[in-house]
């Protein structure tokens, strides 16, 4: 079977944004500092003598490199969403309109759900990092989060709000400096405007006639397992 390498690459590009102008250079220079602060946690890991801080220090810097490239669709959807009301609107009635068709990463669903992968990711190299392996419970939470997201249930990104707002509010309870409290500020505002706009999306979603009813049961119940057995199996490995 001939691997047709022109389609392979073109499917890879569609994936990323191929900004102009000041548009590009902001990417460019975002992509470089992301990738010095991985080249940062690669010698933390080092320093602190974590294998699985290194490896996931490894895996995350080129991610993070082409990070900016990826989500610029996103940052300028969320940007032209914050400053026009209309543009907001429309934007959301487009995504109940195409909301079988529209590339799942185009979505304020998929934005929710891979801004709460990325989260993970954070959380787990802290964890490792630091050695800080109780951090490490919180990827129980996130990951059957990520899975009724994906699924697109309008309660679930209620909880996410919550649950964000707890997280963001525990952080500003410790945190050292001013930097540090703007820092989560802008973090919290950004992630629970996505989860917002996620849920009205869904919202007004399940008010169309016709729309198939999820297996909401079954899809909670796979989540609480998930819960329950991600849960046990930390604890096991940590204690």
């Amino acid at each position: 079977m001939q691997i047709n390498k022109t389609a392979i690459k073109d499917k890879i590009r569609s994936y990323f944004a191929e900004p102009q102008g000041k548009a590009r250079m902001a990417c460019e220079v975002f992509s470089v500092l992301l990738g010095l602060s991985g080249i940062l946690m690669i010698i933390a890991a080092v320093a602190s003598g974590s294998v699985l801080g290194l490896v996931g220090a490894l895996v995350a810097t080129p991610l993070l490199v082409i990070l900016p490239f990826y989500f610029y669709h996103f940052f300028k959807t969320m940007l032209q969403g914050v400053a026009n009301k209309q543009f907001r609107r429309l934007e959301r009635n487009r995504q109940v309109e195409e909301y079988d068709t529209l590339p799942f990463r185009r979505t304020f669903r998929g934005m929710a759900f891979y801004l709460t992968s990325f989260i993970l990711v954070i959380t787990l190299l802290m964890g490792f990092l630091t050695k800080s392996y109780d951090i490490l419970f919180e990827a129980a939470l996130i990951l059957p989060l990520l899975y009724l997201m994906r699924c697109g249930y309008r309660w679930i990104f209620v909880f996410a709000i919550i649950w964000w707002t707890f997280e963001k509010g525990l952080q500003l309870y410790v945190a050292p400096s001013g930097a540090s409290v703007a820092s989560i500020l802008v973090w919290w505002a950004v992630v629970t405007y996505i989860y917002l706009q996620a849920y009205k999306v869904e919202k007004a979603r399940a008010k169309l006639p016709n729309i198939p009813h999820k297996p909401w049961l079954k899809d909670l119940g796979l989540a609480l397992g998930g819960f329950i057995f991600l849960s046990a199996l930390l604890y096991a490995l940590i204690y």
